[in-house]
């Protein structure tokens, strides 16, 4: 059995946009009207998924007593992408 690629924090509102990405992915070529909507779906999948990746990690940075853990539980799962620790802004 092959482990699940998905991120432990994408939400069902993430999975569905993936889906809806890779449809209109698929029928880029039939037509503008798909590239454009391609397009603005992956625009909504980036946001979305940065969106569920900070409503996940605010509870485990804000608990002290276990953020230790689960925080390089979390890090040691994401091999080694670092883009978590960019600067994000204020």
């Amino acid at each position: 059995m092959s482990k699940n690629p998905d991120p432990e924090f994408y939400n069902k509102e993430v999975k569905r946009l993936e889906i809806k990405v890779g449809e209109m992915y698929n029928k880029r070529k039939s037509g503008q009207p798909y590239q454009e909507e391609l397009k603005r779906l992956s625009k909504e999948l980036l946001v979305a998924k940065k969106k569920a990746q900070e409503t996940f990690l605010r509870p485990v940075l804000q608990n002290e007593v276990r953020c230790c853990t689960e925080f390089y539980k979390y890090v040691k799962g994401r091999n080694g992408n670092t883009e978590i620790f960019q600067d994000q802004g204020p």
